[in-house]
C-alpha cells in the first residue's frame, strides 16, 4: 500500500488507481493493523474536529471517525467517494458518495432519518448495489457520532447532531416501516427556502450590498469593510409572516469570514422582538435549528467574533416549519 501511495502521487502518477487499490486491500483483509496504515495513507493522519468545534464536538466527532473508519468505509469508502467496484468501468462504486452529497448538505435530520430507516432506490440517478441498511440498533448517541463525523468530513459541513436530536427524529419516524427513498425523504423534511426577489434584506454595515447575501447568485456575497465586532446584524424581511425553524449562513465565497458565535431573532411586526436560537459558526457553512415560530422578520446578529476577519454572507437561507 505504501508502494501505491507513492506511485498515485506526483506528477507523474504512474499508479493513478492507488487509492481503489488501498481501499480494496483494506476491505480484503482481516487485520486491524493493515486497516490502521491504509486510513492513514488514503486520509492522512489528522483527527476531524478544530477550534471552531466545542469540547463536547470535538469527542463527538472523534468517535464518529472511529465508527466510520471500522464500519462506514467499506462501502462510502475512506474518502468519502464511495468503494470503487473490481472489473467495473471507472467511477463505479459499491454505495452513494457522501462528499457533497445532497442527504448529507442539506437539513441535519436526514442523515439521521436514513441511518435510523435505510435508503433504496437510485440516488443523484444512479442505482447502486449496496443499498443503505436500517442501523437503529445502535444508540442515540452512535447514530450522533457518526452523523456529525460524515457531516463534517470529506469536504462536508454542517452543524453537530446529539444525542438528543437522535431520540427527538427515533420518536417522529417510530411508525416508518419501509427504507427511505431520496423522493420521500426529501419530501420528509423541512423544506429549506432559498432567497426570493421579494424578501427585503437589510444590515448594520455595508447596508447597500445586503442584498447580496440573500440572491441565489452563487458569485455575490455581502461583506463587512471592517472586522467582526459583536452586535453587526443581518436582517430579512418576508413578504408575509410564516413558520421558521433554522437559518442557514454560507460563507463558501469567504469561509473564514464566518461568526464565531451569534443569536438569531424573530419579529411580527419590526419593532418587537423575540429570540428564535443561538449557535456557533463553523468554517463556510453555520447553521441555527430552533423551534418552529411564526415570523416575518429574521434578524442575525453577532455576539462573539472571529477576530481579525470580515463578516461575511454569501448566501442567507431560512428553514421552514414542515
Amino acid at each position: 500500500m505504501m508502494t501505491a501511495k507513492y506511485l498515485g502521487t506526483g506528477e507523474a502518477k504512474a499508479w493513478p488507481d492507488h487509492a481503489k487499490f488501498a481501499q480494496t486491500t483494506m476491505l480484503a483483509s482481516p487485520s486491524k493493523g493493515v486497516k490502521e496504515l491504509g486510513a492513514v495513507i488514503l486520509t492522512g493522519t489528522d483527527q476531524i474536529g478544530g477550534r471552531e468545534y466545542t469540547g463536547d464536538e470535538n469527542k463527538l466527532l472523534a468517535k464518529g471517525q472511529a465508527i466510520y473508519r471500522e464500519l462506514c468505509f467499506s462501502c462510502h469508502g475512506y474518502d468519502g467517494k464511495g468503494m470503487a467496484m473490481e472489473g467495473q468501468k471507472p467511477g463505479t462504486t459499491l454505495a452513494p458518495p457522501l462528499a457533497n452529497s445532497v442527504t448529507v448538505r442539506g437539513h441535519r435530520d436526514g442523515i439521521v432519518r436514513v441511518l435510523l430507516n435505510g435508503m433504496a432506490g437510485p440516488v443523484g440517478g444512479k442505482t447502486y448495489d449496496a443499498q443503505m441498511v436500517p442501523m437503529a440498533m445502535n444508540d442515540d448517541e452512535w447514530i450522533a457520532a457518526v452523523s456529525s463525523y460524515v457531516r463534517n468530513a470529506f469536504g462536508n459541513k454542517g452543524a453537530a447532531i446529539f444525542a438528543k436530536d437522535v431520540a427527538r427524529i427515533r420518536l417522529e419516524v417510530k411508525d416508518v416501516t419501509a427504507p427511505w427513498t431520496h423522493a420521500s425523504l426529501q419530501a420528509a423534511l423541512p423544506p429549506i427556502v432559498p432567497a426570493a426577489k421579494d424578501w427585503k434584506v437589510s444590515a448594520s454595515d455595508e447596508a447597500g450590498l445586503a442584498g447580496q447575501g440573500c440572491d441565489a447568485d452563487g458569485k455575490t456575497r455581502w461583506e463587512t469593510k471592517a472586522n467582526q465586532k459583536a452586535g453587526m446584524w443581518y436582517q430579512v424581511e418576508l413578504p408575509a409572516a410564516r413558520k421558521i425553524a433554522g437559518v442557514r449562513l454560507d460563507a463558501a465565497g469567504r469561509p473564514s469570514a464566518f461568526p464565531k458565535n451569534f443569536k438569531v431573532e424573530g419579529s411580527v411586526d419590526g419593532v418587537k422582538w423575540f429570540p428564535l436560537g443561538t449557535s456557533h459558526g463553523l468554517y463556510a457553512l453555520s447553521e441555527a435549528y430552533f423551534g418552529g415560530k411564526e415570523t416575518k422578520f429574521v434578524k442575525v446578529t453577532l455576539t462573539d467574533v472571529t477576530k481579525n476577519q470580515p463578516w461575511a454572507i454569501q448566501e442567507l437561507q431560512l428553514i421552514a416549519q414542515k
